[in-house]
C-alpha cells in the first residue's frame, strides 16, 4: 500500500504541473492582442515539419501605388496583412481609392483598410471567370475571359465584349 501511495504523489504533481502549464498558457491566448502574440511567427524546424509547413511561393502584382502580394491564403498590401483569400491571385489593380482583386472565380473589391467591399461572381454579373485583369487608358477595368476580353464599367455591373485596343495585362511576379 505505501508504494501505491508514492506513485499517487508522484502522478498528481505531473497532473497538477500539466494543468498549471494549460491554465498559464490559456491565459496567454486570452491576450494575444495585448501582448503582441500575433506578430511572433514559429521558426522552429521540427514544429514546422510537424504540421507540414514549409516554403509557398508569394504571388505579387505592381499597382500604381501598392503591391499587392498573395503568400498561401493571405493577401498582403505593401507586406501589411489585410485579409484572408482561399482562391488563387489573378490580378489586382487600383480602382479609384479601392482595390480589385481578381480570383479564378471572381472579382473582389476592397478597401485600403482591407474590409471587403463587394465581390463580383459570375452569379452577380461577371460575364465570365477571370484569368487576367488590366485597365484601359481611360481608367476602365478589363476582364480577361478564356476566349474574350470584357470591357467594365466603373461600378463594375455592365460587361461587354472589348472593341479596340488591347491594355497591358499586369503580369505577376513570383518569388
Amino acid at each position: 500500500m505505501p508504494k501505491l501511495h508514492i506513485w499517487h504523489r508522484y502522478v498528481g504533481i505531473t497532473s497538477a504541473l500539466f494543468v498549471i502549464i494549460l491554465s498559464v498558457t490559456g491565459l496567454l491566448l486570452n491576450f494575444t492582442d495585448d501582448l503582441h502574440l500575433d506578430e511572433s511567427h514559429a521558426s522552429n524546424a521540427w514544429l514546422l515539419d510537424r504540421y507540414d509547413i514549409g516554403e509557398f511561393p508569394v504571388t505579387s502584382f505592381q499597382t500604381d501605388n501598392n503591391i499587392i502580394s498573395q503568400a498561401s491564403n493571405f493577401i498582403y498590401v505593401d507586406g501589411i496583412y489585410k485579409m484572408h483569400l482561399l482562391e488563387e491571385l489573378v490580378g489586382a489593380l487600383r480602382l479609384h481609392e479601392d482595390i480589385l482583386l481578381a480570383t479564378k472565380s471572381s472579382l473582389i473589391v476592397i478597401n485600403q483598410q482591407g474590409e471587403m467591399i463587394d465581390e463580383i461572381g459570375t452569379y452577380s454579373g461577371l460575364p465570365e471567370k477571370p484569368l487576367g485583369i488590366a485597365m484601359t487608358t481611360d481608367g476602365f477595368p478589363v476582364l480577361r475571359g478564356v476566349n474574350t476580353y470584357w470591357h467594365g464599367n466603373q461600378a463594375l455591373t455592365a460587361w461587354q465584349k472589348l472593341e479596340g485596343p488591347h491594355p497591358k495585362w499586369i503580369a505577376p511576379s513570383e518569388t
